[in-house]
């Protein structure tokens, strides 16, 4: 969903892969191997004209277990494997890199806008470090997206325990405000 994301944002930039920065697409799965790697490569170049003649730009890189872990450990880049369900859990987004390799910034989504994507490049050229980017929550847990730990969201938990409390309320005066008015209407007998 990622790269999808990207692939929509990247004809709309003023830059252009293979001239003003790469696109690296890693595989986390070491199931996927180096033809679906290239099918993927020659899907997405389809996608746009303003991918015409920027193959060069382009990096579409599969691995084994080992080797991937070798390069999402060293960025920084955290997941789990749920061998229950089949399922690679990871934060959604991209990373930038300086031109020697170091992490400069992180787009934590799954779309990206035009100015973000530039802003995020531009630091990145520069061999900067980017600021760092707002945490996404969904739900009562949070995932960290830099060491895959998970907390509880105290505010999301906080606000779902004050709607329950306030049903709580809201029913107990409305039983309260309906035994009244049997007792008033004489309905109940004592």
């Amino acid at each position: 969903m990622e790269t999808q994301g990207l692939l929509t944002a990247l004809p709309k930039l003023d830059m252009k892969v293979g001239r003003d920065f790469d696109v690296i697409v890693l595989s986390i799965d070491p199931q996927e191997g180096p033809a679906l790697a290239k099918d993927k490569m020659t899907t997405s170049l389809a996608m746009s004209p303003a991918f015409k003649g920027t193959d060069a730009g382009w990096h579409f890189l599969t691995g084994s277990i080992d080797q991937i872990r070798e390069v999402t450990d060293a960025l920084g880049f955290f997941y789990t494997y749920d061998a229950k369900d089949d399922v690679v859990n990871h934060p959604a987004g991209l990373m930038f890199l300086t031109p020697q390799g170091r992490v400069s910034s992180y787009i934590l989504n799954l779309g990206f806008g035009k100015e973000q994507l530039e802003k995020n490049l531009r630091i990145a050229a520069k061999n900067t470090v980017g600021e760092r980017t707002a945490d996404s929550y969904f739900g009562c847990v949070h995932t960290d997206p830099i060491t895959g730990q998970r907390s509880i969201n105290i505010l999301r938990f906080l606000s779902l325990f004050a709607l329950v409390f306030l049903c709580g309320v809201v029913t107990f005066i409305a039983f309260l405000n309906k035994a009244s008015k049997r007792i008033s209407s004489g309905s109940i007998v004592s």
